[in-house]
Formats: structure tokens, C-alpha cells, sequence
């Protein structure tokens, strides 16, 4: 039955969702209650009205909504789960809340102050990660903010979001969904560049911001009129009436009359700022309100004077060791909250001082690795030495008492395999927090981070040479004058990282071990008798592994392999738990000293498919992207006759997640070809159109990998295996005939090697080279060239004879090597600084010729039109940040038993 101003009734499916009720409807769309079959739960689903099925402007906001929030993951804005279409139909998947919004609560009266503190609060939250990602929401308004049953705040609807510098598009592509000039927004909530059509920023955002808080607290809108004209003009040439009530103090109304000034130079530059302003207030409480106090979003009584004075008694006499939360026996740990700390996307490690207020961190970009200190509080930046070329420099650790900061410096030695660059480790540095003078602190070989015991008379590294051949474990004084080896591994397994237990006197380390027969990879280490016990952790987590004391003196583990998995585990080892959703790769790096919370490098991928002409490199045009899906990579990217498009894609949003093989048309509909437990690579299309060659790659019981040759018919469906592969087969081709499969099968760099072919109909694997020393081989279309890349040097072959033909000396970081449809020339992509270009070098000689110039993210694949006038590139880049993952105790769900 479908209910009044409903297009859809009940009972009607949108994939895997089935409509239950109807809720409402607005402007940007009908929200309606459904079922998930394939999670058991209740969601939301949002859809175009009917008559906006064929509105273009409206099918790109709503879009435009789903991709904007479904970059965001924050507690106060609400999580999307799902975009899709059927049946021309557009529809978005979020979570469903109960509660009402905003508008529903604003009246002619104005609310509580301490309801207007918790809600401003949550809001900006919010507004903060939308802001951290670029994003403006630019339609904040009471309607579009949710306040559940238990008080949380949502922000929603992101259907006029603009991203305000898109990294994902070339500086030329407009992101805006709106025309120049075009008015939009609500118009009592607009901000005055929004009222003249002008551009904007997250500036733009805290003006409605304004004008929402102040009319919480006065139970009106600071503008308005009788029509949207009269409420524009009213935003452009007026001031709000004064707030002039008894319980809002100096502090909140110099606030709301910032966010709501003229010029946007004048407001807060950013939510974050407005969120530091508001918790101020909240820490000394309301000036009128002296027995009121803010913590987080929670009222609390302020402490007394002497309380404070015992306090500070303590801090010059020495304070006693945090108290440790105490877990029942029923109990787990979980994360209840992440806070982002960077958001360059560059982080490579991070560490937090003693006391929380600064982070140290680093960022890499290409080959240079740079040192930074940021004040969360205030979220000033700098730089913590300056800039040296060929020099890379890391964070440590802080000391004890925070007031300095030690950091792990190396230069550049020269150049290994395919030019890339070796690193010669120097000695540590120590620097004062506040500035002075560094002082050099004696080490040798490569050390890892400083890990303080918790009562901070020692501290712990890793330390190894750079060959690998051996590493320690080492423990100082906090000094680091004086030290001593408490454990050694040589000739293959290696320590990798090392945590202490909260008595100061065990050290969990951690192993990183590559022999086939190798089990536990973990050791506990009595530092006071030296003794040394294998430990091992449930099977489900794969080492090697990273941990951290937790609060119930479990553990905080980092699964290894490509998950990145965050684990709680019991003390003893034997109950796990995860801890999160597999959605993002964690590293841990370090923890709060009452365990609290830990640090952790949290990192994404971020692919793109790309279509670009040869003729004209600017026009530039995105056809696809998605976040973990690694869109064509490991090879896996070819084009058929008719311009459909064969890609790898990852599909389950998770990290490591399997990747199937998937065909994009003409009209860019997307269809899956294979769904399986293998993971494809190496694709290679037939030139009948109706083919595909690839490697498909399990994992035996003993988890080794198993590479088979296979074709599966596109039309039918029809998958057959062509060939065991002997150790690593890549690059592969079909014949121009389409009778035989070309591949290159080899494991060990710098030995000989034969291009093979298989018959289609199958049969016997054939040489049909002369052995060449290559690392990578790839036949030209055509089957009479073979294109050889070998340590920085190009070369293309003749395939009847072996005789070289024509080489080229490839620059630094060139890789990707495919041939031209004609075979007249192979390609190779090239990375410098932020530039990625393509290169040609033609069978005929010469030197290389530039095709297509690219800034931005990297390209890691891509395949040539078969007219030979464009490219389908596919453009890949990990966002990694640091994270600040809130602990605490919990009922645990479904554990994981030994």
C-alpha cells in the first residue's frame, strides 16, 4: 500500500532494501523506513520524488549527496551505507534515527543555555570533519540537524555540499553543481555570499551556523522578512537585534556575532576554530552561570579551590601513577570514538606527548620525509627542523616529561633495483619542545621508535642494520647513555616493534619472521632477569603485529598482512575481539599514558578511472572512483575492440578485500564478470571482443599463494584454466590472432627469463623467446616486439631473435610499460615531484616523447584506446592521518576463543 505523497509502497525493493514505511518528504528528496536482508537491519532510504527522476540538476545534487557524505565518518553527521539506482530510480542508504530535528524543537521561545551548548557543540563536530575533508555543507539549517533520543546530534543532508579543492579532479574540473550566479541554500540560513551568488568556503558555513545558535537562544531568526527577497536584503544590509538574555554571557554572544559578520575574513576560519572558542567557554563556564561547567557536551559541577590547590600539591610533589580503569570480568575494550589529528593525508608516524597537547608527526611526499609539531589546542603547525634535501627525518618520541622531542634522521646513500633510493641512517637528535639548542644522541644502525616505560625510568627501541641480517632489542636509560641488549634475532626473523606492560617491567615485542615453518611472532621479555617466553595470540590475527598495553592490561593488537585489523586481546592471549570494521588500515603508534586512548596512522586508498586524449591532455574526464576499490591495479586494467573498459575492482569497502573482475561500458554501466574467492590480475583482452585472459591467484592451507592461467567468455560466462603457473606469471597478451596467450612468468629479479605462450584451446606452455635478462617483458600487439625493462634501461627486442633494436636510459620511478595499439612505439609512466607523465619510445629509435602530463595523484595503470588517440588511466593514492582512538570499557559481542 503506498501511503499519501509516497512514490513508493510498501513492500517495494531497491536491491537488497525493502520499504517499510514511509517518513517524509522535502525538498531534496522522500525518506522512507526499509529493511536490509543482508544485514538483518533497519535503515533509511532517500529518493528523488518522482517528478525529479528527469530533473538532470537534481539527479546531480543528489549525487552529489552521496558522495559528499560518504566521505565522511563522524559521530555527528549521519552514515551513509549504500548509493545505488534501479530502475532509474536514485537512491542513498543511511542509518536510521529516531528522534526529530532541529526545526521541530526551535520555537518562539528561546532553549535552555545548556541545551544550546550541547547541540552547538555536537554541531560543530561535525561541521569540523566536514570541513576537515574540504567539504562545505552550505544548507545548514534547523531542518538538516537531527537531535536523537539520547541527545546525539546528526547533521544532515549534503545534497549542496561542494568540495572546496577536490584533490580527486584536475585544478580545471568544476565540482560546483550550480551554475555561477545561482542562488542556493535556505534562504534565512544563507550567508551573504550566498544571497549574491558568489563563491564559497568553509566560511560560509559558520554564518548559517550563526544564525541557527542565535536562533537557539532567542527563539528567533536573526533575519527576516516577508519573502526570501526581503530575508536576502535583510542578510545583506542588517544587523541581528541584540541577544539580551540573563544566562548567556559576554563570551557566547561575541561568538554569534563573529560567525554572523559581513565579510567572511572576519568570522572563524573553520569549524575546528569555532569548536576551540566554544569549548573555551565551556571550560570556565558561562559568566552568569558560575556553578555551570562543560565537559565535552556534559554538564558538570565545578571543582573547588582546594581541590585545585591539592592538585597542583601533587603535580610539584610528584604525582602517583594514573589509576587504571578497572574491567569486569565480562568486559571488553572498545573504541568509542576516533579523533583525526592531521589531515594532509601524508602521515607517515606520529606520537603524542605525555601530556596530549602536541602531536609529532611526519610527512612524506615522494622521497622526502619531514618532521612537525602540532598544538591540537590551538592546531598552530611547524616545522621541527628545517627542510634538507636527500634527508629524511621522523619523530621518536617525547620525553618523560614532554620538554623534548627526539627525532630519527637519514640521508640519502644512492640508488638500489630500478633506482630506488637507499637510506643511510644517522644519528638520533633531541630537541626542546620550546626551542634551544638539538644535541646529538649517540646510536647505531637503525633504531626505531623510543617506547618510555610507563614509570619512565627506562626506555625501549628496536634497533638493526640496514642489510637486515640482525636486530635487538634494546633498553636505556632515559638518557639513552647508557643501554643494554636484552634480545637478539639474526639471519632472517626480525623485531618489528615493542610495548611495555603497565608494572614497567615486561616488554611484548613483536616479530616479523618470512621462514615458511616460522609460528608465534611474539616474545614477552622479563627486562630485570632477562628471560624470554613465547606468546601467542589467537590464530585470527596474522602477524606480524603491532600491540599496545590496553586499559584492562590486555592488549591493543594491529593485525598484520594488508587488513590492518585492530584487535583487543585479554591478557593471557587467549580472547580476541575486533575492534574495527576493517574499513580503514590502522598502525599503531603510540599510546596516553593512562591508556586512555592510543595513536594510530590510519590509512585509505582513493582510486580513479581516467579517460584522457592523446590530442588534447587537458581534457581530462573522470569516469570512475571509489574509496578501496583499486580500480585496475596489480595489471588489471584492458580494453576491448568496442571501447568497453576490463577492470579489477574491490567492492566490499574493506581493506585487502577481494577484487573481481568487472567490465564498464560504453554507457558506463558497470557489470561483474567474476565473483569469486581468487583474486584476478594481469588482464588481457582477446581481439574478438568476447575474452578475458588473467592470472588468478588463491591461497593454498598453509597460505601460499597459487597463480593459475584462466579465460572466461564475457558472453557466457564460461571460465576454463589454460595453465599452472610455474612462479609469478605477468603481462599478458593475446596473439593477433587470438590463438595463444602471451605471459612472462618469473620470481627473482636479474636472472634469465622466456616469453611463453599457451594455446587458447589449450596445451603445452612454450618458450618462444631468446632468454633476456628483463624484469618486465611485454609483447606488442602485433607479436613481433618485445619491450624489456631492466635496472633503469629500456629496450625494445626483436621477438624472433633476441637482437636489441633500440634502448633508452628510463628516468627515476619509470615504470608501467605498454605498447601502443599499433605497435609502433611501447609507453612507460614516469613520476617527478607532483607531475605524472607518459612517454613514448619508438621501435623506429629516438628519444622518449611526452604524450600525456598529469598533476596530482599517481598513476598506477593504464591502457590505450584501441584507435590509438586516448588513454584509460587509473589514478591511485593512499590518504593516511593520524588518529586519536578513544578506549573504553564495554560488554564485549562475539569473541573469538583459542
Amino acid at each position: 500500500m503506498r501511503e499519501a505523497g509516497a512514490t513508493l509502497a510498501s513492500g517495494t525493493r531497491l536491491g537488497r532494501y525493502e520499504i517499510v514505511s514511509f517518513i517524509a518528504a522535502g525538498g531534496m528528496g522522500e525518506v522512507y523506513q526499509a529493511h536490509d536482508s543482508s544485514l538483518n537491519r533497519m535503515v533509511a532510504v532517500k529518493v528523488l520524488p518522482a517528478a525529479q527522476h528527469t530533473n538532470r540538476d537534481r539527479l546531480a545534487r543528489f549525487e552529489k549527496e552521496a558522495r559528499s557524505a560518504s566521505r565522511l565518518a563522524h559521530p555527528n553527521i549521519i552514515s551513509v551505507y549504500d548509493f545505488g539506482e534501479q530502475d532509474q530510480l536514485p537512491y542513498i542508504v543511511t542509518e536510521l534515527l529516531e528522534g526529530q530535528t532541529l526545526a521541530g524543537m526551535v520555537g518562539e521561545r528561546p532553549m535552555p543555555i545548556e541545551t544550546v551548548m550541547d547541540i552547538a557543540m555536537q554541531v560543530a563536530r561535525g561541521l569540523a570533519a566536514a570541513h576537515d575533508k574540504r567539504i562545505v555543507h552550505r544548507d545548514l539549517k534547523p531542518a538538516n540537524i537531527f537531535i536523537t533520543t539520547s541527545g546525539e546530534v546528526k547533521i544532515l543532508d549534503f545534497g549542496l555540499a561542494k568540495l572546496t579543492q577536490d584533490e580527486w579532479q584536475p585544478a580545471s574540473t568544476d565540482e560546483t553543481i550550480t551554475r555561477p550566479g545561482e542562488v542556493v541554500g535556505s534562504a534565512a540560513y544563507m550567508s551573504p555570499e550566498q544571497v549574491q551568488g558568489a563563491p564559497v568556503d568553509l566560511r560560509s558555513d559558520i554564518f548559517s551556523f550563526g544564525s541557527v545558535l542565535y536562533e537557539m537562544l532567542t527563539g528567533r531568526r536573526p533575519f527576516a522578512g516577508q519573502n526570501a527577497a526581503e530575508t536576502h536584503s535583510a542578510i545583506l544590509r542588517d544587523d541581528p537585534p541584540p541577544i539580551s538574555r540573563p544566562d548567556c554571557g559576554a563570551d557566547l554572544v561575541a561568538i554569534v556575532n563573529r560567525c554572523l559578520h559581513k565579510r567572511p575574513d572576519a568570522r572563524f576560519g573553520s569549524a575546528a576554530e569555532l569548536l576551540f572558542a566554544l569549548k573555551q567557554i565551556a571550560i570556565g563556564g558561562m559568566a552568569s552561570s558560575p556553578e555551570r561547567v562543560w565537559v565535552g557536551s556534559r554538564l558538570v559541577r565545578p571543582v573547588s579551590s582546594l581541590t585545585i590547590v591539592a592538585f597542583l600539591t601533587l603535580i610539584v610533589s610528584g604525582a602517583p601513577e594514573p589509576k587504571r580503569l578497572e574491567l569486569e570480568d565480562s568486559a571488553a575494550v572498545r573504541i568509542a570514538r576516533s579523533e583525526r589529528l592531521t589531515t594532509s593525508g601524508t602521515v607517515m608516524n606520529a606520537i603524542l606527548s605525555p601530556d596530549g597537547a602536541y602531536l609529532a608527526y611526519s610527512t612524506v611526499m615522494r622521497d622526502h620525509e619531514v618532521a612537525r609539531l602540532r598544538h591540537l589546542g590551538s592546531g598552530s603547525d611547524i616545522e621541527l627542523v628545517p627542510f634538507r634535501e636527500n634527508r629524511r627525518v621522523s619523530p621518536a618520541g617525547f620525553s618523560p616529561n614532554g620538554n623534548h622531542i627526539y627525532l630519527r634522521q637519514s640521508a640519502l646513500a644512492g640508488m638500489a633495483h630500478r633506482a630506488s633510493p637507499l637510506w643511510e641512517p644517522l644519528p638520533l637528535v633531541r630537541i626542546p619542545l620550546l626551542g634551544g639548542t638539538p644535541e646529538t644522541v649517540p646510536s647505531a644502525g637503525w633504531s626505531s621508535r623510543l617506547q618510555f616505560a610507563p614509570n619512565g625510568t627506562l626506555v625501549a627501541f628496536i634497533r638493526r642494520d640496514r642489510e637486515g641480517s640482525w636486530s635487538r632489542v634494546v633498553v636505556a636509560d632515559p638518557s639513552l647513555r647508557q643501554e643494554r641488549v636484552v634480545a637478539e634475532l639474526r639471519d632472517g626473523p626480525n623485531f618489528t616493534g615493542a610495548a611495555w606492560s603497565s608494572d614497567s617491567q615486561r616488554l611484548m615485542v613483536t616479530i616479523a619472521d618470512p621462514r615458511p615453518e616460522a609460528t608465534d611472532p611474539m616474545r614477552q621479555i622479563d627486562v630485570v632477569t632477562g628471560a624470554v617466553q613465547q606468546v601467542s595470540f589467537c590464530p585470527e590475527i596474522e602477524g606480524p603485529i603491532s600491540v599496545l598495553i590496553a586499559p584492562d592490561d590486555g592488549w591493543i593488537a594491529g593485525g598484520g598482512g594488508l587488513t590492518g585489523i585492530l584487535w583487543h586481546v585479554s591478557a593471557d592471549g587467549t580472547r580476541c575481539r575486533k575492534i574495527s570494521d576493517g574499513t580503514m588500515q590502522w598502525n599503531l603508534a603510540g599510546a596516553r599514558p593512562d591508556r586512555s586512548a592510543v595513536v594510530a596512522i590510519g590509512s585509505q586508498s582513493l582510486s580513479s578511472l581516467w579517460r584522457s586524449s592523446l590530442n588534447d591532455s587537458q581534457s581530462s574526464t573522470r569516469i570512475l572512483h571509489g574509496i578501496n576499490t583499486n580500480d585496475g591495479l596489480r595489471n588489471g586494467l584492458a580494453i576491448f575492440g568496442d571501447d568497453r573498459i576490463v577492470l579489477t575492482r574491490n567492492t566490499s569497502g574493506k581493506i585487502g578485500g577481494n577484487t573481481d573482475i568487472w567490465i564498464l561500458d560504453q554507457g558506463e554501466n558497470l557489470r561483474q564478470v567474476t565473483d569469486d574467492e581468487a583474486v584476478e590480475s594481469h588482464l588481457a583482452t582477446s581481439p574478438d571482443g568476447h575474452t578475458i585472459a588473467y592470472v588468478s591467484t588463491v591461497l593454498d592451507e598453509g597460505k601460499n599463494p597459487r597463480r593459475t592461467l584462466r579465460v572466461r567468455d564475457v558472453d557466457t560466462g564460461e571460465s576454463r584454466p589454460l595453465a599452472e603457473a610455474a612462479q609469478n606469471p605477468q603481462n599478458l597478451s593475446f596473439s593477433p590472432d587470438g590463438e595463444w596467450v602471451y605471459f612472462f612468468d618469473r620470481a627473482t629479479f636479474g636472472e634469465p627469463a622466456w616469453v611463453q605462450r599457451v594455446p587458447m584451446r589449450g596445451g603445452a606452455v612454450e618458450n618462444v623467446s631468446a632468454p633476456v635478462t628483463c624484469d618486465f617483458i611485454r609483447v606488442s600487439p602485433d607479436g613481433q616486439f618485445i619491450s624489456c625493462l631492466e635496472t633503469g634501461v629500456l629496450s625494445i627486442l626483436s621477438m624472433l631473435d633476441g637482437r636489441v633494436l633500440h634502448s633508452v636510459k628510463m628516468p627515476r620511478r619509470g615504470m608501467f610499460m605498454r605498447w601502443l595499439p599499433d605497435s609502433s612505439a611501447v609507453a612507460y609512466a614516469q613520476f617527478a615531484g607532483q607531475e605524472c607523465n607518459i612517454f613514448t619510445v619508438s621501435v623506429r629509435g629516438g628519444e622518449p616523447r611526452r604524450i600525456v602530463q598529469l598533476t596530482g595523484e599517481g598513476i598506477e595503470g593504464y591502457a590505450f584506446t584501441p584507435d590509438g588517440d586516448g588513454v584509460i588511466l587509473t589514478r591511485f593514492i593512499n590518504v593516511t592521518d593520524a588518529f586519536l582512538l578513544h578506549l573504553e570499557l564495554d560488554k564485549p559481542g562475539k569473541e573469538t576463543r583459542r
